[in-house]
């Protein structure tokens, strides 16, 4: 059975964050687990909660970008769009009984792309919110 594990080297060091992180990795490890061994209802219910959990982090990060402007979050924000695109098409194919031919690569792709792609550029954000955090603050005069 594939293991989706949480990477601890993909860890941004803020413990919230990296409790989703893990959440949404487990939770596409489980779509896979349940589609190996046909199990339909379990895959769709945690494709659904897969989706959930990392549309409400996705917003969650895009807000922390906003609040604290982020010079680079456009260019997060994008690769946040282009992972929920393969979300949805994971979404689909276990709603529509794909297969693990379809489900599997979907889920590894995905799997990657969080580590990759995202995980590395949190750590970005989370540092540039340390520096303008500990920046003096403007006094009225």
């Amino acid at each position: 059975m594939p293991q989706f594990p949480w990477i601890r080297h993909s860890s941004i060091w803020i413990g919230c964050l990296d409790e989703e992180h893990a959440l949404i990795i487990k939770l596409i490890g489980n779509v896979v687990s349940a589609t190996l061994v046909g199990d339909h209802d379990k895959a769709a219910r945690n494709v659904s909660l897969f989706v959930e959990a990392a549309s409400a982090h996705f917003a969650y990060e895009e807000a922390l970008m906003q609040a604290f402007a982020y010079p680079k979050a456009e260019g997060h924000a994008a690769k946040h769009r282009v992972v929920y695109v393969d979300m949805l098409k994971l979404e689909r194919a276990v709603m529509q009984r794909s297969g693990e031919a379809t489900v599997v690569p979907l889920a590894n792709e995905i799997s990657a792309n969080f580590h990759n792609l995202l995980f590395p550029d949190d750590i970005g954000l989370i540092s540039h919110i340390e520096r303008v955090k500990s920046l003096p603050s403007e006094r009225a005069g």
